[in-house]
């Protein structure tokens, strides 16, 4: 658990304006897949509200053979709708891939990813529903 400040809108300095709270937790497993999984609950607040509530996941794992693997993501739990900040958990950062080594030098493997735009809660309640981009996007490495 930690708790911390954010910086300043000019990310020079640390301001008690804007205040976050995180929660995480890991596990290691030591099987054959050397599997590692974890997730983080993060809540950044200020005087004019909720500014972004989320949860965090990670997931790993590598084999002695060549395989590994990754995936992380984060799940906003808050939506900006009519104005209002409302209970509406959505995706809003994937990033996963698979891999398998041949030998020390060469490997190949495949990716994805999506992202949606992050907005700060309290500071976009007057801008109307379409204007905002909720859209997910995707891509491929």
């Amino acid at each position: 658990m930690s708790i911390g400040f954010q910086p300043d809108p000019s990310l020079q300095l640390p301001t008690t304006d804007t205040k976050k709270f995180v929660l995480f937790s890991q596990y290691q497993a030591n099987d054959e897949w050397n599997t590692t999984a974890g997730i983080a609950y993060g809540r950044i607040w200020s005087q004019a509200g909720i500014e972004r509530e989320a949860v965090s996941t990670s997931f790993s794992f590598y084999t002695l053979d060549g395989f590994s693997g990754y995936a992380s993501s984060d799940i906003d739990l808050r939506m900006l709708s009519g104005g209002k900040n409302k209970f509406d958990p959505a995706l809003s950062l994937l990033i996963c891939s698979v891999n398998y080594r041949f030998s020390n030098t060469i490997s190949a493997g495949i990716g994805a990813d999506a992202s949606r735009p992050v907005y700060s809660l309290s500071s976009n309640t007057t801008i109307p529903d379409s204007l905002l981009d909720k859209r997910l996007r995707s891509g491929h490495r």
